[in-house]
């Protein structure tokens, strides 16, 4: 069977109905939100090193200065 680029949005036949799309059930556990919730911070954790190494080289006067 040949690749057709509208298989992407539209998979199967079935699918192409709202009401198909409307009757989705899902649902979301603590696990999932511990997760997130952690992957999250340890994000921004990782981001804000790079700044923070930069930072811990100078001094503070030097940092303050304004040009």
């Amino acid at each position: 069977q040949q690749f057709q680029p509208g298989q992407i949005l539209n998979p199967t036949p079935e699918s192409s109905s709202m009401d198909s799309i409307t009757s989705l059930e899902f649902s979301v556990d603590g696990k999932s939100i511990l997760t997130s919730f952690g992957l999250t911070i340890l994000i921004g954790v990782i981001g804000a090193l790079y700044p923070i190494l930069g930072a811990l080289k100078m001094q503070p006067a030097q940092a303050l200065r304004y040009e």
